[in-house]
């Protein structure tokens, strides 16, 4: 169980940098399940036609980022394309909010093209840092682990607090649910920003051939 989950990663949290970015990963999911698992009822709300196919934008789009991934980390380094990731996750939420505010739905489709920038840049950047940074019979473990901190419980804990956070701003009028979302999406741009300012002064640059002791 403990090789399955990768908990004898847990032993390599000694190091600040590679703690700082198992917690920061952890709390990122809170921005991000806002729109991975709930922006199709935002779209349903806000009487989108062909809701899948407009998302399905967001997926067509990530593959061409996730070709970028290779040269973005060769040119700007693996710790300046995390912070690009993170920069996405901001330009998403505020496109989203600012889309609503001034009442310009095109901006919603900043949100939805953004998506491979934000999945590629900062989760597969940080699958590559964990494989940098893990020594070598510790590697699949880490792999198996920031997955299960990411989308297994920092998911599910996003889930959670989403719900709550879109449940605060809901009102039933005549059986019908309405929804402040200009107030849900400002609140996940200003978390998105909070961890961008985080990761951006306490994650440092590290050699890439750094490895972890243990």
């Amino acid at each position: 169980m403990i090789d399955a989950f990768g908990l004898g990663t847990l032993r390599l949290m000694k190091d600040r940098n590679f703690a700082l970015f198992i917690i920061l990963s952890f709390l990122s999911l809170i921005p991000f399940a806002m729109y991975f698992s709930y922006f199709s009822e935002f779209l349903l709300n806000i009487k989108t036609q062909f809701i899948t196919v407009t998302i399905n934008w967001g997926i067509l789009a990530e593959m061409g980022f996730m070709l970028l991934i290779p040269p973005a980390i060769k040119k700007f380094g693996l710790r300046k394309v995390m912070i690009l990731g993170l920069t996405a996750m901001v330009i998403r939420y505020f496109s989203l909010y600012l889309g609503g505010v001034i009442d310009m739905q095109w901006l919603f489709y900043v949100g939805i093209l953004i998506h491979g920038l934000i999945f590629g840049f900062f989760y597969v950047g940080g699958q590559i840092y964990i494989d940098k940074k893990a020594p070598d019979e510790l590697k699949a473990q880490a792999q198996g682990f920031i997955f299960l901190m990411t989308f297994g419980v920092g998911l599910l804990t996003g889930n959670l607090i989403d719900g709550g956070i879109i449940g605060l701003f809901k009102e039933s009028s005549g059986g019908v649910n309405v929804y402040d979302w200009d107030s849900i999406w400002g609140i996940t741009t200003l978390f998105s920003v909070i961890l961008l300012i985080v990761f951006t002064l306490f994650f440092k640059e590290e050699n890439s051939e750094t490895v972890l002791k243990h």
